[in-house]
């Protein structure tokens, strides 16, 4: 006759994998807790000083310069505005790439230094520290300038703090326009536009509504102006998408429309480019004063200067003694790489593009030990690979599509808020690990194995392979994130990544206690 035996999970199993998992879910909280931290270095990368001093003086610098910066107005917005149509007329208006991430912050910074996003350090929002490359805002101030912003945020002087001689803090409802102009350099920043367009949406009548007022307070403004005196500069940080939200690589979110006119500006009816990092050049240039020190020089935009300013209007000697400062530039920073590369070469794309295969090396090495470590436990554990598959498949797909939902998307705007990510990510983190265990349940019962240890090594197959891509992507791109920053996808995902290891974790301590506490009557063969 058959007999009948208890089947639980032996104690030592058990304990070695309480252990395991409690160590990967401290790892997930350790990673998810730090890497916004770990995003930014405002110390910046592979930086290059370059010392720059104007020998030929302006021949007519700006009476006032103001400079608009309408957080969040995309492109298309701004052309049907009826200001673009003013500054088009008497300067001309260009469609400006913001370069990754589509962040305010870090554009910020792109648009002050002439430097990118991976090699300024600033990456996102939360880091306050002030930045170390060179600003157009600092270059004016040492220059005898004297400036002044206006924002509803603190984060200009956070980043350069020994800019600005006076911040003015504004309200929601303010007009930052309407104040007179007292200094040489005006920076307004009008922020309700992004406000709206994160509350409602880029298709809302509400981000519509804030256009029009960006479009009534700015008209009023020039209406106080002689742009034949005077230079405005209006631009933006970045688009938004239809329903909200940026940080992604969309052409409505990452091209914004750029208009300079008056003292010093070339006319031009017809709409061109600009790459964000000549922003500040151009600026120097219209002020006449030297490029911020730092500004990328080799592979650049900066001979669209010589389509922009007017010689008539600047004089002939400053702008040919600017044109030599940029050859200068160039030649220094063509140095400069060579050193950066080991003499390899003195292009700085053919440098990124070294230093991205090196970074894809470092993660295909900790790949391969992960795969290793994941194919020895498949072979240990006998788990079929049918239910690997299924259950990482089921288990992944859940947690992405859950909080796409939940914050509207898988891009960095669905982390600018801490609690906002938390909240949606350990919903979503959560559900994944109880349809998993409910998939792996279903799929059990079918194929008639009760056993305890089956679940708990499908929870261990996940957490291995979470495991393996967090350190991956820490061997490629560092602590904190180096250069180059990697691309949106691969920026974004440990946010989730982190978290799904938390829940993996628990998932496997879970399964070590109730492999424990579960029991059932199993039949020994005759």
């Amino acid at each position: 006759m058959p007999s009948s035996r208890d089947v639980r999970l032996p104690h030592f199993t058990r304990l070695v994998a309480f252990l395991f998992g409690t160590a990967v879910a401290l790892l997930g909280a350790l990673l998810a807790s730090t890497y916004i931290s770990r995003l930014s270095q405002h110390r910046g990368y592979l930086l290059v000083a370059v010392e720059d001093v104007v020998r030929a003086k302006i021949a007519a610098r700006p009476r006032r310069t103001v400079v608009i910066v309408v957080d969040g107005l995309r492109a298309d917005r701004a052309e049907e505005m009826r200001v673009t149509s003013l500054l088009r007329a008497e300067g001309q208006c260009l469609r400006m790439d913001v370069g990754l991430p589509t962040v305010s912050r870090p554009v910020y910074a792109v648009l002050s230094t002439g430097l990118e996003q991976d090699r300024t350090g600033a990456r996102n929002n939360d880091e306050t520290s002030p930045l170390a490359a060179e600003s157009i805002w600092d270059v004016a101030r040492r220059s005898g300038l004297t400036l002044e912003v206006r924002s509803e945020l603190s984060w200009w002087t956070q980043l350069f703090p020994s800019a600005f001689e006076r911040d003015v803090r504004l309200a929601r409802a303010d007009d930052g326009f309407q104040e007179p102009l007292a200094r040489d350099v005006t920076l307004i920043h009008p922020v309700y536009v992004d406000e709206n367009g994160h509350d409602f949406g880029a298709a809302s009548p509400e981000y519509t509504a804030a256009v029009t007022r960006a479009d009534e307070e700015i008209a009023r403004l020039l209406r106080a102006l002689d742009l034949s005196r005077d230079l405005v500069v209006l631009t933006a940080d970045h688009g938004h998408r239809a329903r909200g939200g940026h940080g992604g690589d969309g052409a409505e979110i990452r091209e914004v429309l750029t208009c300079f006119a008056g003292s010093g500006v070339l006319r031009q009816r017809e709409t061109g480019r600009l790459d964000a990092r000549t922003f500040a050049p151009a600026l120097s240039m219209l002020l006449g004063v030297a490029f911020p020190k730092h500004m990328r020089a080799g592979e650049d935009d900066l001979d669209a200067l010589g389509r922009l300013v007017d010689p008539a209007r600047l004089g002939r000697p400053f702008v040919d003694d600017r044109l030599a400062a940029i050859a200068h530039f160039r030649e220094e920073n063509a140095i400069a790489v060579e050193r950066f590369s080991g003499g390899s070469t003195r292009s700085w794309g053919e440098l990124m593009t070294m230093l991205r295969v090196r970074q894809l090396l470092r993660a295909l090495a900790v790949s391969a030990v992960g795969l290793l470590a994941l194919v020895l436990w498949v072979r240990r554990s006998g788990v079929r690979a049918r239910s690997v598959i299924v259950h990482v498949v089921i288990v992944t797909t859940v947690i992405l599509v859950a909080y796409a939902l939940l914050a509207g998307g898988l891009d960095s705007n669905s982390i600018n808020k801490r609690a906002f990510f938390i909240r949606n990510a350990s919903i979503a983190g959560g559900l994944g690990v109880v349809l998993g265990r409910l998939v792996g349940f279903v799929e059990r019962r079918l194929a008639r194995d009760r056993s305890p240890i089956a679940q708990l090594d499908l929870a261990t197959f996940s957490a291995i392979a979470l495991v393996t891509f967090e350190l991956a992507h820490l061997a490629a791109y560092g602590w904190p994130l180096g250069c180059p920053i990697p691309s949106p996808y691969l920026f974004f995902a440990p946010f989730l990544a982190s978290m799904a290891t938390l829940f993996a974790g628990l998932d496997v301590v879970l399964g070590a206690v109730l492999g424990g506490a579960s029991t059932f009557r199993a039949r020994d063969a005759p």
